[in-house]
């Protein structure tokens, strides 16, 4: 009866958010829907022009690899300047993003776009997080994650589906030309977004950053809080698994013959439960956070295992959803923890270690996709991915209620 009635209380405890909260998650939205478009595709378009799945994998991966270089510095300054200020900066840079990757050829060409790259989208996600993160009210961490999270989630959907149908009609190129459109909008619409403290000034907040020796100062003050160094091992190991699922399930629906309309509907229902995310935020405040990750990680296990032996087109429908629903149990629960750990007044500077190391299980989850699947085939990281989770499993059972003691629900 009583996660009943928390499940009916959701929609109520959502609308009591910030405008704040609501606001830059709707500029996320419009902005997603520029990647929405693209995403499903990407590893595909790669994988032509690239030759291999090792190479269109290490290009994916560079994104993450040289976002953890910007990750620090990025964090530290969003507590130094006005967040809307940087956030409208980097919208402004990512403009003339999709048009520049139509022309790419080579590996070095993405090899220095992809530096281009991940500083705007590791500024412009830090940036966006860390001021998602200073908003949350008190005792209601997880639910502005949750709304924020929503808010992408919906715009990848939306957008791959858009996506798949314009693919199928003009080709995968034409996206790259539609991109920027979004890019416009969100940028339009991120002046509705209220400020935030700081000093105003970039180029302040760059002295200011610089003369406080901020990458000793960040790693120092994260390393104090064993808790949280806990909690972003956990984000570790799960990142290393569900960043694979963007990269791999497109990959392997081409490989069993999918069209593009098919490709868009399997990445979808994989984003799809992520919109989950809020509703079941709300529950990871509420109820036992033990027992929701355990729960949560032995449905990805099955499901992982399951797709290693698919070979139907027909079931990546139903295992794309089902290895997102339980990825959307786990993620509010270990982000909530993670900014409660976190002071107020270091939030961006810790938010920026902690995003760097989920950064790094991300190259590493990407790229050990294509080795794999060139040598022993494409389902086979399934298998690798599904081994991962239960050493993630056994580290809920035996070291959760340890570190960070049994949370009791909240009436």
């Amino acid at each position: 009866m009583k996660l009943w009635r928390n499940i009916v209380y959701i929609p109520r405890e959502l609308n009591k958010l910030p405008i704040a909260i609501k606001r830059i998650s709707f500029v996320i939205f419009l902005y997603y829907l520029s990647w929405g478009l693209l995403e499903p595709f990407l590893p595909i378009y790669f994988k032509d022009i690239l030759g291999t799945y090792t190479n269109a994998t290490l290009v994916i991966a560079l994104l993450y690899l040289f976002s953890i270089f910007w990750s620090l510095p990025m964090g530290d300054l969003a507590d130094k300047v006005s967040k809307k200020k940087l956030l409208r900066l980097f919208l402004i840079f990512y403009i003339p993003l999709g048009p520049i990757i139509s022309v790419l050829s080579a590996v070095w060409h993405f090899v220095v776009f992809r530096l281009w790259h991940s500083f705007l989208a590791t500024g412009l996600w830090s940036v966006s997080e860390s001021y998602v993160r200073a908003h949350s009210p008190s005792g209601k961490t997880s639910e502005s994650i949750g709304i924020f999270d929503f808010s992408w989630a919906l715009s990848l959907i939306i957008g791959s589906l858009l996506g798949g149908i314009l693919a199928s009609l003009y080709g995968i190129r034409i996206l790259f030309f539609i991109m920027p459109i979004f890019v416009l909008l969100a940028l339009a619409f991120s002046r509705i977004i209220p400020d935030h403290c700081g000093t105003r000034s970039l180029s302040k907040g760059i002295k200011i950053m610089w003369a406080s020796h901020f990458l000793k100062r960040e790693f120092r003050d994260f390393w104090k809080i064993p808790q949280l160094v806990y909690v972003t091992f956990l984000c570790f190991v799960l990142q290393l698994v569900a960043v694979s699922g963007s990269v791999l399930l497109p990959l392997f629906s081409n490989k069993l013959g999918a069209n593009p309309i098919q490709i868009s509907i399997i990445f979808a229902l994989f984003y799809a439960p992520t919109l989950f995310e809020a509703p079941f935020s709300v529950l990871a405040d509420h109820f036992n956070q033990k027992k929701i990750l355990l729960l949560g990680s032995l449905g990805v296990i099955i499901t992982l295992l399951v797709l290693f032996f698919a070979s139907n087109i027909m079931w990546l429908f139903g295992l794309s959803f089902c290895w997102a629903v339980f990825l959307a149990l786990i993620y509010p629960v270990l982000a909530g923890k993670a900014t409660a750990l976190m002071p107020r007044e270091k939030i961006g500077e810790l938010n920026g270690v902690h995003r760097s190391f989920i950064i790094l299980a991300s190259v590493i989850g990407i790229f050990v996709i294509g080795p794999i699947a060139d040598n022993f085939g494409i389902n086979y990281p399934f298998l690798l991915s599904a081994l991962i989770m239960i050493a993630f499993f056994f580290m809920i059972l035996l070291s959760w209620s340890k570190m960070l003691g049994t949370t009791k629900p909240t009436s």
